[in-house]
């Protein structure tokens, strides 16, 4: 093995570490199980999120965030032209089919810059999944 001359530090999850020096079997056997985890924690909510009815308050807060670039595009808001205000049609909508739904209008639109996709993103997570609405 030749020498490695400049070590940098490297992170991976939550561990940080010294690439070579310290980096150990044990570490990267706990680092992929805190992968899995995860992985069994997004799995379990989305399952959960599938049995879960789309409220209307979080419908709406879809509008308000988004009142171009998705809002007009899904089937369960309606835009009222005459008072420019949207009404949500939940009945029969999971809150993962309108994550779904979200996630694949960010994921196509190029109007979008990475940046903005990605607080989308944050922000569809936060409404749809961890069910974090705006007092």
């Amino acid at each position: 093995m030749s020498e490695v001359r400049s070590l940098q530090a490297q992170t991976i999850t939550s561990q940080t570490f010294v690439h070579r020096e310290s980096l150990k079997i044990e570490v990267i056997q706990k680092l992929i199980s805190d992968v899995i985890k995860g992985a069994d924690s997004v799995v379990k909510r989305f399952k959960q999120m599938k049995l879960e009815q789309l409220t209307k308050d979080q419908a709406l807060e879809m509008a308000r965030i988004y009142p171009a670039t998705i809002s007009k595009e899904v089937g369960w808001l309606d835009f009222n032209k005459k008072d420019k205000t949207f009404v949500p049609r939940v009945q029969g909508v999971t809150a993962f089919d309108a994550f779904q739904d979200v996630t694949d209008i960010l994921s196509h639109t190029e109007k979008l810059g990475y940046e903005t996709k990605n607080w989308a993103f944050q922000t569809a997570d936060k409404i749809l999944v961890r069910q974090e609405l705006r007092a």
